[in-house]
């Protein structure tokens, strides 16, 4: 999602706000965009802001399921990569360098 295409949106958000008494600022426009693109709703009872939020809840939908997707592949990356390191931890502190030496050998990257 593109937010700098969004923030004057978000800005005329954070002022109707203010103007109705809430002190907050610039950062409730962040709220309130956020809580529209969840909803696909106008935030603010009775104001029009102009947004499309219909367009932008998808469009904040497909950003979400990129991100998880981004954050459940680094996850098992991770995962990898423990596993990894405690097995060689294990052949370390168990002594046997041959195994040691053939888990560092093992090109584990190009064929998994």
């Amino acid at each position: 999602m593109d937010l700098k295409k969004y923030a004057y949106d978000m800005r005329v958000l954070s002022q109707e706000d203010v103007r109705r008494g809430n002190p907050s600022g610039i950062e409730m426009g962040w709220e309130l965009f956020r809580q529209g693109c969840l909803s696909g709703q106008e935030p603010l009872e009775g104001f029009v802001s102009g947004v499309d939020w219909e367009a932008a809840k998808a469009e904040w939908d497909a950003t979400m399921a990129t991100q998880g997707q981004r954050e459940a592949a680094l996850a098992e990356l991770r995962a990898q990569e423990d596993a990894y390191e405690e097995e060689l931890r294990e052949a370390f502190l168990s002594g046997d360098r041959a195994q040691f030496d053939a888990i560092m050998a093992w090109p584990r990257h190009s064929q998994e």
